[in-house]
Protein backbone atom coordinates (compact mmCIF):
# COMPACT_ATOMS: atom_id res chain seq x y z
CA UNK A 1 0.00 0.00 0.00
CA UNK A 2 1.64 3.47 -0.96
CA UNK A 3 2.99 5.43 2.37
CA UNK A 4 0.14 7.86 1.58
CA UNK A 5 -3.04 6.04 1.66
CA UNK A 6 -1.52 3.97 4.54
CA UNK A 7 -1.22 7.50 6.50
CA UNK A 8 -4.96 8.42 5.07
CA UNK A 9 -6.08 4.78 6.66
CA UNK A 10 -4.22 5.22 9.66
CA UNK A 11 -5.74 9.10 10.33
CA UNK A 12 -9.01 8.09 9.40
CA UNK A 13 -8.75 4.79 11.47
CA UNK A 14 -7.87 7.37 14.43
CA UNK A 15 -11.04 9.07 14.17
CA UNK A 16 -12.91 6.17 14.05
CA UNK A 17 -12.46 4.69 17.06
CA UNK A 18 -15.11 4.19 19.76
CA UNK A 19 -15.20 3.84 22.72
CA UNK A 20 -16.89 0.62 23.19
CA UNK A 21 -13.80 -1.23 21.12
CA UNK A 22 -10.94 -3.17 22.06
CA UNK A 23 -7.27 -2.85 21.05
CA UNK A 24 -5.78 -5.66 20.43
CA UNK A 25 -2.07 -5.37 20.17
CA UNK A 26 1.06 -7.31 19.60
CA UNK A 27 4.34 -7.37 18.16
CA UNK A 28 4.50 -9.21 14.44
CA UNK A 29 4.50 -12.90 15.26
CA UNK A 30 2.80 -13.12 18.40
CA UNK A 31 -0.04 -15.15 17.62
CA UNK A 32 -2.65 -12.17 16.76
CA UNK A 33 -3.45 -14.33 13.69
CA UNK A 34 -4.66 -17.29 15.44
CA UNK A 35 -6.81 -15.10 18.44
CA UNK A 36 -8.57 -13.29 15.82
CA UNK A 37 -9.63 -16.73 14.28
CA UNK A 38 -10.70 -18.29 17.71
CA UNK A 39 -12.69 -14.82 18.07
CA UNK A 40 -14.07 -14.81 14.79
CA UNK A 41 -15.30 -18.36 15.14
CA UNK A 42 -16.81 -17.54 18.49
CA UNK A 43 -19.29 -14.77 16.70
CA UNK A 44 -19.67 -17.02 13.66
CA UNK A 45 -20.73 -19.99 15.69
CA UNK A 46 -23.08 -17.51 17.97
CA UNK A 47 -24.25 -15.44 15.26
CA UNK A 48 -23.67 -16.72 11.82
CA UNK A 49 -25.19 -20.03 11.93
CA UNK A 50 -21.15 -21.42 11.71
CA UNK A 51 -20.57 -19.76 8.83
CA UNK A 52 -17.19 -20.78 7.27
CA UNK A 53 -13.90 -18.41 8.93
CA UNK A 54 -11.36 -18.57 6.90
CA UNK A 55 -8.79 -15.20 5.96
CA UNK A 56 -10.84 -13.05 4.60
CA UNK A 57 -13.87 -13.75 6.87
CA UNK A 58 -10.94 -12.57 9.66
CA UNK A 59 -9.76 -9.39 7.74
CA UNK A 60 -13.33 -8.23 7.57
CA UNK A 61 -14.31 -8.86 10.98
CA UNK A 62 -11.57 -8.40 13.01
CA UNK A 63 -10.10 -5.34 11.67
CA UNK A 64 -6.70 -3.72 11.37
CA UNK A 65 -5.87 -0.11 12.15
CA UNK A 66 -4.03 1.58 8.81
CA UNK A 67 -5.88 -1.14 7.18
CA UNK A 68 -9.53 -1.77 7.12
CA UNK A 69 -12.15 0.90 7.43
CA UNK A 70 -13.18 1.78 11.13
CA UNK A 71 -16.04 3.70 10.10
CA UNK A 72 -17.72 0.40 9.00
CA UNK A 73 -20.76 -0.16 11.39
CA UNK A 74 -20.41 -3.33 13.74
CA UNK A 75 -23.30 -5.38 13.76
CA UNK A 76 -22.39 -8.07 16.43
CA UNK A 77 -23.57 -9.04 19.64
CA UNK A 78 -21.69 -12.00 20.82
CA UNK A 79 -18.47 -10.09 20.92
CA UNK A 80 -17.27 -6.19 21.02
CA UNK A 81 -14.47 -4.91 18.08
CA UNK A 82 -11.38 -5.73 18.45
CA UNK A 83 -9.03 -3.44 16.71
CA UNK A 84 -5.32 -5.24 15.51
CA UNK A 85 -2.45 -3.42 16.03
CA UNK A 86 1.57 -4.34 15.94
CA UNK A 87 2.24 -0.57 16.32
CA UNK A 88 3.76 0.56 19.80
CA UNK A 89 1.51 2.68 22.19
CA UNK A 90 1.48 6.52 21.16
CA UNK A 91 0.21 8.62 24.42
CA UNK A 92 -3.06 10.42 23.09
CA UNK A 93 -2.92 9.10 19.59
CA UNK A 94 -3.79 5.26 21.46
CA UNK A 95 -6.03 6.26 24.42
CA UNK A 96 -9.31 6.04 23.30
CA UNK A 97 -10.36 2.76 23.63
CA UNK A 98 -9.24 2.36 27.05
CA UNK A 99 -9.74 -1.19 27.21
CA UNK A 100 -6.56 -3.44 25.49
CA UNK A 101 -5.94 -6.92 25.35
CA UNK A 102 -2.75 -7.43 24.65
CA UNK A 103 -1.06 -10.40 23.42
CA UNK A 104 2.27 -11.44 24.37
CA UNK A 105 4.94 -14.64 23.47
CA UNK A 106 8.26 -15.16 24.51
CA UNK A 107 10.27 -12.90 22.70
CA UNK A 108 12.59 -15.34 21.40
CA UNK A 109 10.11 -17.90 19.97
CA UNK A 110 8.94 -14.41 18.30
CA UNK A 111 12.39 -13.76 17.07
CA UNK A 112 12.40 -17.41 15.23
CA UNK A 113 8.94 -16.90 13.69
CA UNK A 114 9.75 -13.32 12.63
CA UNK A 115 12.81 -14.38 10.81
CA UNK A 116 11.12 -16.81 8.86
CA UNK A 117 8.65 -14.49 7.73
CA UNK A 118 10.20 -11.58 6.96
CA UNK A 119 13.14 -14.28 4.60
CA UNK A 120 9.88 -14.83 2.68
CA UNK A 121 8.49 -11.42 1.90
CA UNK A 122 8.99 -10.98 -1.92
CA UNK A 123 11.01 -8.05 -3.15
CA UNK A 124 12.39 -7.12 -0.26
CA UNK A 125 13.56 -10.18 2.34
CA UNK A 126 15.51 -9.57 5.18
CA UNK A 127 19.00 -10.37 3.60
CA UNK A 128 21.00 -10.55 6.61
CA UNK A 129 21.45 -14.44 9.32
CA UNK A 130 19.25 -14.85 12.31
CA UNK A 131 21.79 -12.76 14.63
CA UNK A 132 21.61 -9.93 13.25
CA UNK A 133 17.67 -10.49 12.64
CA UNK A 134 17.65 -10.39 16.88
CA UNK A 135 19.94 -6.77 16.34
CA UNK A 136 17.85 -5.12 13.81
CA UNK A 137 16.34 -2.11 15.44
CA UNK A 138 12.98 -2.17 13.75
CA UNK A 139 12.68 -6.11 13.52
CA UNK A 140 14.70 -7.42 16.70
CA UNK A 141 14.56 -8.29 20.10
CA UNK A 142 14.98 -4.53 21.52
CA UNK A 143 12.14 -3.65 19.75
CA UNK A 144 10.28 -6.62 20.52
CA UNK A 145 10.05 -6.43 24.37
CA UNK A 146 10.13 -2.01 23.93
CA UNK A 147 6.32 -2.70 22.44
CA UNK A 148 5.54 -4.72 25.18
CA UNK A 149 7.03 -1.95 27.56
CA UNK A 150 4.53 0.66 25.53
CA UNK A 151 1.56 -0.90 25.96
CA UNK A 152 2.30 -2.28 29.76
CA UNK A 153 0.82 0.06 31.48
CA UNK A 154 -2.78 0.64 29.67
CA UNK A 155 -2.98 -3.42 29.37
CA UNK A 156 -6.68 -4.40 30.88
CA UNK A 157 -5.92 -8.33 30.09
CA UNK A 158 -2.91 -9.96 28.88
CA UNK A 159 -3.39 -12.94 26.45
CA UNK A 160 -0.45 -15.39 26.90
CA UNK A 161 0.54 -17.19 23.58
CA UNK A 162 2.13 -20.22 25.81
CA UNK A 163 -0.72 -20.46 28.16
CA UNK A 164 -3.30 -20.56 24.79
CA UNK A 165 -1.04 -22.62 23.59
CA UNK A 166 -1.48 -25.50 26.36
CA UNK A 167 -5.00 -25.02 27.12
CA UNK A 168 -6.68 -23.07 24.43
CA UNK A 169 -10.35 -23.82 25.35
CA UNK A 170 -9.98 -22.29 28.94
CA UNK A 171 -7.63 -19.92 28.56
CA UNK A 172 -10.29 -18.31 25.58
CA UNK A 173 -13.44 -18.52 28.32
CA UNK A 174 -10.94 -16.32 30.98
CA UNK A 175 -10.40 -13.74 28.11
CA UNK A 176 -14.80 -13.78 27.20
CA UNK A 177 -15.77 -13.62 30.75
CA UNK A 178 -13.29 -10.66 31.36
CA UNK A 179 -15.69 -8.82 29.20
CA UNK A 180 -18.68 -9.92 31.25
CA UNK A 181 -20.14 -11.90 28.50
CA UNK A 182 -21.94 -14.60 27.89
CA UNK A 183 -21.15 -17.48 24.83
CA UNK A 184 -22.43 -21.00 24.63
CA UNK A 185 -20.28 -23.32 26.52
CA UNK A 186 -20.07 -25.78 23.35
CA UNK A 187 -19.23 -22.55 20.99
CA UNK A 188 -15.71 -22.56 22.96
CA UNK A 189 -14.30 -25.99 21.92
CA UNK A 190 -16.01 -25.75 18.85
CA UNK A 191 -14.19 -22.56 18.04
CA UNK A 192 -10.57 -23.75 19.18
CA UNK A 193 -10.77 -26.64 16.74
CA UNK A 194 -12.23 -24.94 13.99
CA UNK A 195 -9.16 -22.32 14.42
CA UNK A 196 -6.90 -25.43 14.52
CA UNK A 197 -3.32 -24.82 12.59
CA UNK A 198 -4.41 -27.05 10.04
CA UNK A 199 -7.16 -25.72 9.16
CA UNK A 200 -5.50 -22.06 8.76
CA UNK A 201 -3.06 -23.80 6.46
CA UNK A 202 -5.75 -25.25 4.64
CA UNK A 203 -7.41 -21.92 4.29
CA UNK A 204 -4.17 -20.27 2.90
CA UNK A 205 -4.00 -23.08 0.50
CA UNK A 206 -7.43 -23.39 -0.66
CA UNK A 207 -8.53 -19.45 -0.52
CA UNK A 208 -5.52 -17.74 -0.02
CA UNK A 209 -4.76 -14.64 2.37
CA UNK A 210 -7.05 -11.36 3.04
CA UNK A 211 -4.55 -9.43 1.13
CA UNK A 212 -2.97 -9.25 -2.21
CA UNK A 213 0.41 -12.40 -1.96
CA UNK A 214 3.38 -10.76 -0.94
CA UNK A 215 5.33 -13.74 0.31
CA UNK A 216 7.22 -16.38 -1.56
CA UNK A 217 4.86 -19.14 -2.91
CA UNK A 218 4.80 -22.60 -0.70
CA UNK A 219 5.57 -20.19 2.64
CA UNK A 220 2.12 -20.43 5.07
CA UNK A 221 1.75 -17.73 7.23
CA UNK A 222 0.55 -20.19 10.15
CA UNK A 223 3.99 -22.03 10.04
CA UNK A 224 4.64 -24.06 12.91
CA UNK A 225 3.13 -22.25 16.21
CA UNK A 226 5.14 -24.40 18.58
CA UNK A 227 6.70 -22.73 21.53
CA UNK A 228 10.32 -22.93 22.81
CA UNK A 229 11.73 -23.02 19.74
CA UNK A 230 14.19 -20.55 20.57
CA UNK A 231 17.53 -22.61 21.78
CA UNK A 232 18.17 -24.36 18.45
CA UNK A 233 18.55 -20.97 16.55
CA UNK A 234 20.10 -18.47 19.54
CA UNK A 235 23.74 -18.55 20.45
CA UNK A 236 25.30 -17.96 23.71
CA UNK A 237 26.13 -13.95 22.40
CA UNK A 238 22.28 -13.88 21.38
CA UNK A 239 21.41 -15.47 25.00
CA UNK A 240 23.71 -12.35 26.64
CA UNK A 241 21.47 -9.92 24.46
CA UNK A 242 18.00 -10.83 25.44
CA UNK A 243 19.24 -10.91 28.69
CA UNK A 244 21.13 -7.72 29.03
CA UNK A 245 17.96 -6.38 26.87
CA UNK A 246 15.45 -7.72 29.75
CA UNK A 247 17.27 -6.18 32.54
CA UNK A 248 17.78 -2.91 30.78
CA UNK A 249 13.91 -2.78 30.49
CA UNK A 250 12.86 -4.07 33.55
CA UNK A 251 11.11 -6.92 31.26
CA UNK A 252 10.83 -10.94 33.10
CA UNK A 253 7.84 -12.67 32.29
CA UNK A 254 10.11 -14.95 30.29
CA UNK A 255 13.85 -15.52 31.95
Amino acid sequence: MPFIKRLLMYITGLIALREEDIWLPSFPRAGSTWVRFLFSNLISLSELDGQIVDYKFVAENMPSLGRSNLFKSWNYESLPRFIKTHRPHYRFLFDIPERVFYIIRDPRDIMVSFFHYRKAIQGNPFQGGFNEFVRHPQFGLRACISHYVSWLPHITHLICYEKMKQDTPSELRKTIHKLGLQIHEENFDLAVKRSSLNNLKTFQKESGLASPQFLEEGFLVARKGETNQWPAYFSDDDIRLYRQICEELTFRLYD
